[in-house]
């Protein structure tokens, strides 16, 4: 597709899929081949080409044969795109997690032409966690993103509802009320929990980078996957997504 914005001129977006089965590489890389010259335009292709570029793009499992890395290479040096380098776990397929025969490989990736290059120096690749999958999704982020102020009325969180406390703060706050009109005491609620609602995100955000760099390190150091640690911080790691869903 064609993206058209204020801020840039137009640039094509391609989402790639690459055959699955090895006998067919060729097929992918003719039709990567054509992609590249069917337009001028600043191109970015991003997504999940089932080839591996280096070595270092799978562990574990048999060795990747020599010719597909050359295969793969010489592809994207000719049509002259640029890997996006990825920031979190290095690899975002697996299977057979915590056996004798795990295996990881990083099959997605995202380029970009020159052209795409110059008009996003500092955009960023990311990882993200996938705990009911064997197949994590990548984030690309072209630009700093411009946030708005939100504005000051109360809001109800759907995700405070996911916390233990919240019940409680909610009860001795209508409590602690002085009057007995249901305006006032609904506002002086609505203040409380408010204040906590503010600490509540900040300690969700906190939290959840935590447990990204615990995950992250186990999987990369393969420790703890018998003991459960693993299970125990992907649970953790569940519950807090489901908070941000919520939110």
């Amino acid at each position: 597709m064609i993206i058209s914005d204020n801020s840039h001129r137009d640039w094509r977006l391609t989402g790639f899929y690459g055959f699955p089965e090895r006998g067919r590489r060729r097929e992918s890389w003719n039709l990567l081949t054509n992609l590249a010259v069917a337009s001028s335009l600043p191109w970015i292709c991003i997504g999940d080409f089932n080839d591996l570029l280096v070595a270092d793009d799978k562990r574990g499992g048999y060795a990747h044969p020599n010719h597909l890395y050359q295969g793969f290479k010489n592809v994207i040096k000719t049509c002259k795109l640029h890997d996006v380098p990825l920031e979190g776990c290095p690899f975002t397929w697996e299977r057979g997690r915590g056996t004798q025969r795990w295996v990881e490989e990083r099959l997605d990736r995202a380029f970009l032409n020159v052209e795409a290059l110059q008009m996003f120096p500092d955009c960023r690749l990311f990882n993200l966690q996938a705990l009911m999958s064997d197949h994590s999704p990548i984030l690309l982020e072209l630009d700093a993103r411009k946030w708005v102020k939100a504005s000051n009325c109360f809001r109800f969180e759907s995700a405070w509802l996911r916390e233990s406390k919240v019940t409680q703060l909610i009860q001795t706050s209508w409590a602690s009320s002085t009057s007995n009109c249901l305006i006032d005491k609904l506002n002086n609620y609505g203040k409380d929990l408010a204040d906590w609602g503010k600490n509540f995100i900040k300690r969700f955000k906190h939290k959840k980078k935590v447990l990204e760099k615990k995950i992250n390190r186990c999987c990369s150091a393969r420790t703890g996957l018998f003991g459960g640690d693993l299970i125990s911080l992907n649970k953790e790691m569940q519950l807090l997504l489901q908070q941000e869903e919520d939110f």
